[in-house]
Parts: structure tokens; sequence; C-alpha cells
């Protein structure tokens, strides 16, 4: 369990275990070998943040708690999609584009006024969190589970 809250320079800030002074608290239980999956809870722990800021931190208790998981998935979905050479440049640029293409909408789109653009902005946040984390804690630290932002992005699509 982690708890995550996000720091005044837009770092994550994480703690293991349940902390009220947080905003959002993960909690994953690894029963895949039992069931089949494994079981992802998140949810406000303190609160008192608007809901681009509890995205971003759910995004990086969630990379907390499923670091190992996240790119286990991503390692094993990688090769069974791409084989051994990777995504093809084609599709990293497509997938860069789309990314920018939402960055521009979002940055020209009062979210507050269209739900669409609300929840996909509450998206990006989130993924903004998860990439956050492992820049933050995992990159240079494990480079064994290090995972790029467009690694992350096309995980989450």
């Amino acid at each position: 369990m982690f708890t995550a809250s996000v720091a005044p320079n837009g770092d994550c800030v994480v703690v293991p275990g349940y902390d009220t002074a947080g905003l959002i608290t993960a909690e994953y239980t690894d029963s895949v070998n039992t069931t089949g999956w494994g079981l992802l809870n998140v949810y406000e722990a303190g609160g008192g943040a608007d809901s681009l800021t509890l995205a971003f931190a759910a995004g990086c208790a969630e990379a907390a708690a499923t670091t190992a998981e996240i790119k286990a998935y991503w390692s094993n979905y990688a090769a069974a999609e791409y084989g051994a050479a990777g995504p093809s440049s084609n599709l990293t640029d497509f997938m860069t584009a789309q990314k920018a293409w939402i960055r521009g909408n979002l940055a020209s789109r009062r979210q507050d006024a269209d739900p669409l653009w609300s929840g996909i902005a509450a998206v990006m946040a989130q993924n903004d969190g998860l990439v956050a984390y492992f820049a933050q804690f995992v990159n240079a630290q494990n480079p064994s589970l290090a995972m790029s932002e467009l690694d992350l992005y096309m995980l989450n699509r």
C-alpha cells in the first residue's frame, strides 16, 4: 500500500502505507496465481485537491504499487505484439503525434465546459503521474524496470 500526494514543484510524493495527509492511496493484491487477476484498489486518502491533481496522484500511487507488474505486462505485450524489433517507427511516430494532438486540444479547450475533454484531461493527468513516478523513482534507480514516457502512453491506450 502506498499513499501519494503532489509536491509544489509537481513531483510525486509517495510514502508506504496509508497516510491521511496524502491525496490518494493505492493497494495492490497479487492474486494472479490463484484467481488469474491482480487487484488494484485506488482511493482518495485525504482529499482536498482538484480532480487533475487527484488523477496525477493516482498515477503516482498506482505506479508505486505496481511498478513490477506494469513493466512485466509491457514486456510481455510488446514481445507478443511487436516482436524483438519492438514497435515500428511508424507506430511510435503516430502515437507521439496522437499524444501531441491530445495535449494541444487540452490546452485550447475549457475542460470544465466539456465532459469529454474533462475526462480526457483526467486520463492524461493519471498517465502523467505514472510517467513522473517512473522518472523520479524507477528509471535511474532500477534500470531493469525502466519505461519511457512513450512506453507508458502506449501501454495505457
